[in-house]
């Protein structure tokens, strides 16, 4: 479970510990899908999918469950641990995106207080952009 993709801990860890195997997994994506190489770009400069008034919020990154527990409460928790850590951090808002035709995060996220705020293409692929209001401290 990641919170905040954070570019400056991308740059400084993953690609100096993994550099190598990154270019070589680098170089089949664009060769299979030439549109990652300038989401990729856009990600590391924090420009990628993001308007003018979306850069302050908290960025919720996938969150995958086991499927053995899903349905015991693990994801509820898992995403009120992450809200609470943007609230401290005085983010006022919390975004993410959810693959179209994903129907079971669509549920779970809308059950959660997620509003659907539209669609956006990233590499290629349909999302569903979502967003969460936070209180104000």
């Amino acid at each position: 479970v990641c919170g905040v993709w954070e570019p400056a801990v991308v740059r400084g860890t993953l690609l100096r510990a993994r550099w190598l195997a990154l270019v070589f997994w680098g170089l089949a994506q664009v060769l299979v899908r030439p549109r990652v190489l300038i989401d990729l770009v856009g990600r590391l400069t924090g420009s990628a999918g993001r308007s003018a008034s979306a850069g302050a919020g908290y960025e919720l990154r996938p969150i995958v469950v086991a499927p053995a527990v899903r349905g015991t409460g693990i994801g509820v928790q898992l995403v009120e641990v992450l809200l609470e850590d943007a609230v401290q951090r005085g983010f006022d808002r919390v975004l993410l995106v959810v693959q179209e035709g994903n129907t079971t995060a669509d549920a779970f996220y809308r059950r959660a207080g997620f509003r659907l705020m539209g669609k956006e293409s990233r590499s290629g692929e349909a999302y569903l952009r979502y967003e969460y209001s936070l209180p104000i401290s």
